[in-house]
């Protein structure tokens, strides 16, 4: 699908990108390589812990026998590992002791604990000596949910450099100490050498039920949780210091012992190797090359020498190869995934695949500065800064800036994205200037730079200004009192210069921010273990330069009650095994406990909960393998008291089962797919397909799910939407849902050019089977897919797609559009087949009119936010200032939507959506009237949270995002102990042709305490966006007209979301996803229904004039009257004018010719710029004297609304063909 092709082509270029950065600043082992020997091993590691439960606390003992000496600064480090999934809590952990060789000892203390990382640092004047036996006592360390093998990991490091033992190689590790119950356990071997590192993952065919491990040094493993009787397949991958290894799939049969699997592993026999060459012949040393196999998920990577040669082990079958480096700018890969095939046995084989590379021609050097009030320039010599490109082929460079503050990196013809930081947050980001032939500068437009084929030099300065600007206030309980310690951060509304601030509140609660110029929103969080909490939404602050904002209050709520809640089954039994997260839902009450704090773990299927007096519902968001989250249950508690409650879980005793099956309803096999179902409980249910027999299979609770699915872009195979996704189940029942893939068996191929022939590079181009342009006569597509393709240097592109007709559009990324006075191309519809294949050539148009006009609210002029878009495809937008007055882009001889939107806090104030026929003319006229809607604009929010436990929030207008434990962070390994969520609601958003936002979308980001954005999840979150009856009604819409799309400001265009459900019955869109950007329910339908035609139409004439009069239609969104002037019956003629007002019934046309005969037609047009059927023609003679003549009627063919031709678009679309045919014949 469209969405899921454009972030898998960014997504796996940043991924690659981090890679190589990663494994050329770790000790990674390339396989071709010998392992940096270490001064020694480091011995006797052992770990006891007081419980081996899972989710409990326990002390840990541990023990271990340096090798070489630790000097002062040096480092011990421990890595709790064996389960990917499981995470030790050890922030509230303590130290109890630190003995060396027996006494308590000063040699070695605690750094910091986090998560599963442990450090310990010997201090000034001391030395940690080698052969020393250490022993280290924690107290209160939380055991991970997950049950399994566990080891830890010991090493030794000072100022980078590895002393004993390396983090990536996992050397050093402890013996194998189990948490909770075990399932599976064995040994891995390698040509019976025992392999350590390896990971292991089981689980059955619907992945309701799973584990994870990892292999000891011993090659010994253990999966754990106790795992009901039934088939599953256990796989196991290599870590990346092992890439000789073959990954290894077996199936196995648990019957709830545990069970003994030893895995004997085999080497990969394909050898791949090449050369990396730059354009101008030099050999490109470090450039990475990466490869994956489609359905086996194996991988492999390897780097070049000094001589751009490298060479990597695969095993049989097809592979997908991609390059990736030269992040210092030095060159660019300018190509495409390449495809591998090997026999798929274990024989030898080798391949060869040299590739060549672009060195760029363009240096781009600058500065980064501080310019204070005078005007004068310091160096920032603490930051950084990237330049890169937001298309393929994804170049650009990035350069740390420490003890300078100059950089320099190179550049291939394109455009870019400035993208500076500095680690003073006492800055902020007041520019980004390019130096001009002059010697002056000239500031970059959104940060981008713009590099051209001639450029060989250019020069940037990064402009910082210091803030000087406060926004303060104080935090209070219910009584007034001062609160002190609570945490108030701010954040700024911008994209191009974001911004954020944070303090603490001081004795009597008050806190200062320092911020820069803007919008800002604020918000406060309570302590951790403090008992307070926040019930509310952020202050919306704007900040002039050169004031202060102050009183910006927050009010606490004391948690001053108990809940004890005991998780139970439908029976009234306890889940005693059952360890989650329980929490507040406040979907129903317009607000939400944005903090953490309220809420608690559930542990053996119990938990306590504080909260603040009052009722309350309280939701268990996770049932385990086995259970999924009933209703609410609610509580009643006083203040001071204690509530005891049930919760009541539902048990995932009913199934879902299908097959993949081709259009011709045969069984697909050898397919790696997805399947997906969720409910309006924010529960998800999936799996993988088997793919020996195609067939899946999901366990889940009784009620209604919807179902989406998505298949491996590579199998040949399109993920579309489902049209008939929801399937209702009862307890017990078992329902077949096969799923139907089309093939991709055919492509489209083409050209994109400017209109004075100009190919064009990196421009989007779209494929999608539903046209942007109108509803299929309001049918319900059987199917939908779309994928986009991007041009190459001379403008071409080519997609493969499934047999069908597809609509085909080009846009133009937004960081050329500003540059570019270009409206996008005209909608093409391809039909192919396997045997057909089709070719669009788009050529975008040029700016050649212009629709300007006057915003008004109430009769009075007003700011607001203009969008338009055309019938033959394209769009442009602008913003009316305070006097109303806008100017759009627009094209001539077509047919323009216009409307506009303001918003005025949480006042939303829309238009109706106007048509404009351009026609011939340069310029055109619409004026523009805002009107409030009956819905309000909801609030922003930003909630902090522990990442490691699952989340769930509700904003205030029921929008409910459900994130994983450990989805939104950037490491998994060592998660921060919070991170901060943001919705931003907004209406100011682009209605575009085939995607009109229904209503407001929101604007989702998730960052890390250091500022760090989490761009792509770890798993997918899920998101339920609310709809209302009055909406739809208000709209003419059903459900069936609504789809949820995001914005890609790549593209500038809204896309679909691959997995999407939407709940007729609880009005509800649902997507899982794993990134956040800009989300809307969107709709491709408009108000088309034309208004009735007037009627008691007369001509009188006069000297050399005509007088028309008429009776309005009495239609609600009746606008105006357009009168048409013919010199032949029948015939419509010219437009001679066209009346705004709703009241005016009567025009005088003068300066005619006397004795000629005109013909009139009058007709209505509506606030949406419909216009209504014929009305009676009538004629009239003027004279050249004074007297009159009445008129005649005749009769002219209908048009609108009527039953030939119910559509006013299907109507302009016509005019529009008649158009091109007169073109054509040359009339």
């Amino acid at each position: 699908m469209r969405s899921i092709k454009w972030f898998t082509r960014a997504g796996v270029a940043l991924a690659i990108g981090f890679l190589a950065i990663w494994l050329n600043t770790s000790q990674t082992v390339n396989q071709n390589s010998v392992p940096k020997a270490k001064a020694g091993a480091i011995s006797s590691i052992t770990v006891t812990p007081s419980n081996n439960s899972v989710n409990t606390n326990a002390d840990y003992t541990i023990a271990f026998t340096t090798a070489s000496d630790l000097s002062q600064y040096g480092y011990v480090y421990m890595v709790f590992r064996g389960n990917d999934w499981g995470y030790f809590d050890t922030y509230s952990a303590s130290l109890d002791y630190i003995k060396v060789d027996g006494a308590t000892s000063i040699k070695l203390e605690k750094s910091y604990f986090s998560g599963n990382n442990l450090a310990f640092t010997v201090p000034y004047g001391n030395t940690l000596a080698g052969g020393s036996a250490v022993e280290i006592k924690l107290l209160n360390v939380r055991n991970p949910y997950y049950a399994g093998g566990y080891q830890l990991q010991v090493y030794t490091n000072r100022y980078g450099t590895d002393i004993d033992g390396s983090y990536s190689n996992r050397q050093y590790m402890s013996d194998t100490f189990t948490i909770g119950t075990i399932s599976v356990h064995g040994t891995a071997t390698l040509n019976g050498v025992a392999q350590s590192g390896m990971y292991l993952s089981l689980y059955d065919t619907s992945y309701q039920h799973y584990a994870y491990s990892n292999t000891n040094s011993d090659g010994y493993y253990e999966l754990g949780d106790t795992l009901p009787a039934g088939s599953y397949s256990l796989q196991v991958s290599p870590p990346w210091d092992k890439q000789n290894i073959k990954r290894y799939t077996a199936t196995l049969t648990l019957d709830g012992t545990n069970q003994l699997k030893d895995i004997t592993l085999e080497e990969k026999t394909k050898t791949l190797s090449g050369v990396i060459t730059g354009s101008d012949g030099t050999k490109i040393s470090n450039a990475y090359i990466y490869a994956n196999q489609s359905g086996t998920w194996d991988y492999a990577y390897a780097n070049t020498d000094s001589n751009g040669a490298y060479s990597m082990k695969l095993s049989g079958g097809a592979w997908s190869v991609s390059l990736s480096g030269g992040w210092d700018g030095t060159w660019v890969n300018e190509n495409s995934a390449q495809n591998i095939s090997f026999t798929n046995d274990q024989s030898a084989e080798s391949s060869t695949l040299n590739l060549t590379v672009t060195i760029p021609d363009c240096t781009v050097s600058g500065t980064m500065v501080l310019r204070d009030a005078n005007g004068n320039d310091t160096a920032i010599t603490s930051g950084g800064v990237s330049i890169y490109q937001n298309s393929a082929p994804w170049s650009g460079f990035y350069k740390s800036l420490y003890d300078t503050n100059v950089f320099s990196g190179k550049l291939i013809a394109g455009k870019f994205k400035v993208y500076p930081w500095s680690s003073d947050n006492s800055n902020y980001l007041e520019n980004v200037y390019q130096q001009n032939s002059s010697g002056g500068w000239d500031a970059l437009n959104s940060q981008v730079l713009a590099v051209k084929d001639s450029d060989t030099s250019l020069v940037i300065k990064i402009v910082y200004s210091q803030k000087t600007d406060h926004i303060s206030g104080q935090v209070v309980d219910e009584n007034g009192t001062g609160v002190q310690g609570a945490n108030v951060y701010g954040w700024k509304n911008s994209s191009s210069n974001y911004d954020w601030a944070n303090a603490t509140t001081d004795s009597s609660g008050n806190y200062d921010l320092l911020v820069s110029p803007g919008e800002w929103q604020i918000n406060v969080y309570p302590n951790w273990n403090s008992n307070y909490t926040y019930l509310g939404k952020p202050l919306a602050v704007t900040v002039v330069s050169g004031t202060s904002q102050t009183s910006k209050n927050f009010t606490f709520m004391t948690l001053n009650a108990i809940i004890n809640g005991t998780v139970v089954d439908t029976d009234g039994a306890i889940l005693s095994s059952l360890n989650s997260w329980a929490y507040i839902d406040t979907s129903d009450m317009g607000q939400e406990y944005w903090y953490s704090n309220v809420g608690a773990s559930v542990t053996n299927g119990k938990f306590t909960m504080k909260v603040p007096a009052g009722t309350h519902k309280i939701t268990v968001g996770w049932g385990g393998q086995d259970y999924s989250p009933g209703d609410s249950t609610s509580a009643t508690v006083a203040a001071n008291g204690s509530q005891e409650i049930n919760v009541v879980m539902l048990k995932n005793d009913a199934t879902i089962t299908g097959y993949l099956k081709d259009v011709d309803g045969n069984a697909v096999t050898g397919q790696w797919a997805w399947v997906n179902a969720s409910n309006n409980r924010h529960s998800w249910a999936g799996g993988s397909v088997d793919t020996t027999t195609g067939q899946y299979t999901m366990k889940v609770a009784a009620g209604s799910w919807f179902m989406s699915f998505w298949v491996d872009y590579n199998s040949g195979y399109a993920s579309q939407l489902m049209d008939d996704n929801k399937v209702t189940i009862a307890s017990g029942q078992t329902i077949v849902k096969d799923i139907t893939l089309r093939k991709i068996d055919s492509r489209i191929t083409g050209s994109v050019k400017k209109y004075d022939d100009t190919g064009m590079e990196n421009i989007p181009v779209s494929f999608d089977t539903r046209s942007g342009k109108k509803k299929d006569n309001g049918n319900k597509m059987m199917w939908y897919y779309a994928n986009t393709a991007w041009t190459d240097a001379e403008g071409n592109f080519s997609m493969n797609v499934p047999a069908g007709t597809y609509y085909v559009n080009a846009s133009m990324p937004y960081w050329q559009a500003s540059s570019q006075s270009l409206i996008n191309p005209e909608e093409q519809q391809k039909t192919v087949d396997a045997p057909n294949p089709a070719t669009a050539n788009l050529v975008f148009r040029q700016v050649d009119s212009q629709i300007s006009g006057t915003v008004t609210l109430d009769g009075a002029t007003t700011s607001a936010y203009v969008w338009a878009w055309a019938e033959k495809g394209g769009g442009s937008d602008a913003t009316a200032g305070a006097d109303g007055t806008y100017s759009v882009n627009a094209t001539k001889n077509d047919i323009w939507h216009i409307g506009a939107v303001k918003e005025n806090d949480q006042t939303v104030y829309m238009s109706s959506e106007y048509l404009v026929e351009t026609e011939g003319n340069a310029t055109n006229t619409q004026n523009i009237s805002l009107t409030a809607q009956n819905w309000p604009l909801p609030d922003s929010i930003s909630s902090t949270f522990d990442p490691t436990k699952l989340k769930t929030i509700s904003l205030s207008d029921g929008t409910v995002i459900s994130i994983p434990a450990n989805a939104c962070v950037t490491d998994a390994d060592n998660p921060p102990a919070t991170v901060t969520f943001t919705a931003t609601p907004s209406a100011t958003l682009p209605s575009q042709k085939g995607d009109k936002p229904l209503w407001y979308g929101y604007d989702f980001s998730v960052t890390e305490p250091d500022g760090t954005q989490v761009i792509t999840f770890n798993s997918d979150i899920t998101i339920s966006f609310p709809f209302t009856d009055a909406i739809l009604t208000d709209k003419g819409l059903t459900e069936d007209d609504l789809t949820l799309k995001y914005y890609n400001e790549t593209t500038g265009e809204w896309e679909q979301v691959a997995t999407i459900a939407i709940d007729r019955d609880n009005n509800t869109v649902t997507i899982s996803i794993d990134h956040f950007t800009v989300f809307a329910i969107t709709t491709d339908v408009a108000d088309t229904t034309a208004p009735s035609a007037p009627t008691g139409i007369t001509a009188t004439a006069g000297s050399h004039k005509a007088t028309l009069a008429w009776t309005n239609p009495s239609d609600a969104d009746f606008a105006g009257i357009k009168i048409y002037r013919s010199t032949t019956s029948g015939a419509l003629g010219d437009l001679v004018v066209s009346t705004v007002s709703d009241t005016t019934a009567s025009y005088e046309n003068t300066t005619l010719t006397a004795g000629t005969t005109y013909y009139y037609t009058v007709r209505s047009y509506d606030t949406t710029g419909n216009i209504s059927q014929n009305a009676t023609q009538v004629f009239t003679t003027p004279t050249d004297g004074a007297s009159a003549s009445t008129s005649s009627v005749t009769a002219l063919p209908e048009t609108g609304s009527s039953s030939q031709i119910p559509d006013a678009r299907i109507r302009n679309y016509i005019k529009l063909q008649m158009e091109k045919i007169s073109e054509l014949v040359g009339l």
